[in-house]
């Protein structure tokens, strides 16, 4: 068995927030959405693109390929199983009924992270939102996408080919939202090569100068997408919403560093940030939960201000989050080392 890698405390800390925003994000509206959404799932791809292990052969690739699908299509396929479980339970008699099983088979195809009304496949059957999915995918053949570029390509070319894919998947989401969401998939690889070139960036003894341009970069374009606080102009990659794309990657990749910057400046509060670390190794984990939340989301919210009904549905994710991870750590310590992945 490999050796673990040593992990990073600035990455695990903008994970860490990160994965918070997430959970803020979908609940609440206006600027505030705007603004998480503008970098909150590209921070992701770039730190994925930061942390993943370069292939330099083909044998290689395809063992980052099949430890990729352990660490992500596995989490997502027991995932959206549970889900189906509890649809179930609590609607036996779908168990009999053709449409569903067809509805359960597309709507994983696709893992979209909202409704699709006609997707123009499989007759134009309604493909249900399921949450977070099209995310693990994007994440999956994303990682694996780049991995073989960076094989084939170097310097200004890599840039080019990351562009060139980009353009395509942008292209193909406003004709036909792909099974897989490999549209998606497409269209984020830059972001994977933003973070791949980190690792010549030593971001640690970046000046808060840097950091002020960051911001102001990040705030600035993102004013340019989203004139209108009315409507939602800004990136939801979910949505398939690239407003003045390609401005809208860039925007992402200053909200993602600036945050990144930020991680690194709050590691100096020392043992109060250990939470967030903790939170940050383990976000798939959360995300998988967060996935899970429309179970106990109508016990969050009720009378009385949106604010304390987000508070308590995060403290609830929360909850359960620590509870899982006490149940893995449970089964880590029955299993051969060997098998733990």
């Amino acid at each position: 068995m490999e050796a673990e890698r040593k992990r990073i405390d600035w990455i695990d800390c903008a994970r860490g927030i990160g994965i918070l925003l997430v959970m803020v994000g979908h609940g609440v509206d206006g600027l505030l959405r705007a603004l998480i959404f503008s970098f909150h799932m590209p921070l992701f791809f770039i730190l994925s693109g930061r942390t993943f292990r370069p292939s330099k052969d083909g044998r290689a690739w395809q063992r980052n390929v099949k430890r990729g699908a352990r660490q992500l299509l596995i989490p997502l396929a027991a995932v959206y199983l549970m889900r189906a479980a509890v649809t179930l339970w609590q609607s036996p008699g779908l168990l009999v009924e053709a449409s569903y099983w067809k509805g359960f088979f597309c709507t994983f195809v696709f893992g979209s992270g909202v409704d699709i009304e006609n997707s123009g496949i499989f007759g134009g059957a309604r493909i249900e939102a399921m949450g977070m999915p099209w995310f693990f995918f994007a994440l999956f053949f994303g990682r694996s996408l780049y991995d073989f570029l960076q094989m084939k390509c170097r310097g200004k070319g890599l840039a080019a080919a990351c562009m060139a894919v980009s353009v395509a998947g942008v292209g193909l989401g406003k004709l036909q939202w792909l099974p897989f969401s490999l549209d998606i998939t497409l269209a984020v690889i830059p972001f994977f090569y933003v973070g791949d070139s980190l690792r010549r960036v030593d971001l640690e003894k970046g000046t808060g100068r840097l950091l002020t341009v960051l911001g102001i970069l990040w705030l600035a374009t993102l004013a340019a997408e989203y004139p209108d606080p009315g409507r939602w102009t800004y990136l939801e990659l979910a949505w398939r919403r690239y407003p003045l794309y390609p401005l809208c990657l860039f925007t992402a990749a200053a909200g993602s560093l600036f945050l990144c910057g930020v991680s690194i400046r709050i590691l100096k509060l020392g043992k109060m940030v250990r939470p967030v670390l903790f939170l940050g190794k383990n976000s798939m984990y959360l995300l998988c939960v967060h996935c899970m939340d429309y179970l106990w989301h109508p016990l969050c919210y009720g009378n009385g201000p949106a604010f304390f009904s987000l508070m308590k549905k995060i403290m609830a994710d929360v909850v359960i989050f620590l509870l899982v991870m006490a149940a893995v750590n449970s089964i880590k310590n029955f299993l051969p080392r060997r098998i733990i992945f």
